[in-house]
């Protein structure tokens, strides 16, 4: 089914990351690879990792396709097999491949381009990994009664989301623990 939703990376209070997701965005599929993700990697390597990252809009993915399909005429790999970051069925995999770059592949002039301006008005849940903050925010657009405070500039970029559930990295609960609470709210 269709539930779409974000798995977003903050770093230097900015969004690095805004991964689109078309399906399985509930905490039981696709929250419990976010949470599985930052509880099981070392953080420290992955922020290093982010810096690669480069935000680029629609008209750049655009012109990378065609150049890539050119290039790619006699041996036919899809672009979005290549370009895993632009696909929207990657989701909170997006993680696993950023951790996977090995930081040599990418010299000053090269980068791993991603799509940071997604449009969250269609999602209904969003997975936020605050790389500065040390804190994970787990939002949804589902109004329910006892919503979690995050940082204002959240508040600004996701206007209409509430957050479920807020923890420090260090302080992160077993997944069954959050599923609970995202049973109790009938997420």
């Amino acid at each position: 089914m269709g539930t779409r939703n974000l798995t977003v990376v903050i770093k230097n209070n900015q969004i690095k990351l805004s991964q689109y997701g078309q399906f399985d965005g509930y905490f039981r599929v696709t929250g419990k690879k976010f949470i599985n993700f930052v509880k099981n990697t070392y953080l420290n390597d992955f922020s290093k990792k982010i810096d690669l990252l480069k935000g680029c809009d629609s008209s750049f993915i655009e012109e990378l396709e065609n150049n890539f399909n050119q290039e790619n005429k006699e041996f036919f790999t899809p672009f979005l097999v290549a370009f895993p970051q632009f696909n929207r069925d990657t989701g909170a995999e997006i993680l696993n491949y950023i951790d996977s770059i090995k930081e040599y592949a990418f010299p000053k002039n090269k980068y791993f381009p991603v799509y940071i301006e997604n449009d969250a008005s269609w999602c209904e849940f969003i997975y936020i990994l605050d790389l500065d903050a040390e804190t994970v925010y787990l939002l949804t657009n589902h109004d329910f009664t006892g919503a979690k405070e995050i940082p204002d500039f959240i508040k600004e970029k996701y206007k209409g989301f509430y957050c479920w559930y807020t923890s420090k990295v260090e302080d992160l609960p077993s997944v069954e623990e959050i599923q609970k609470i995202s049973d109790e709210l009938e997420l």
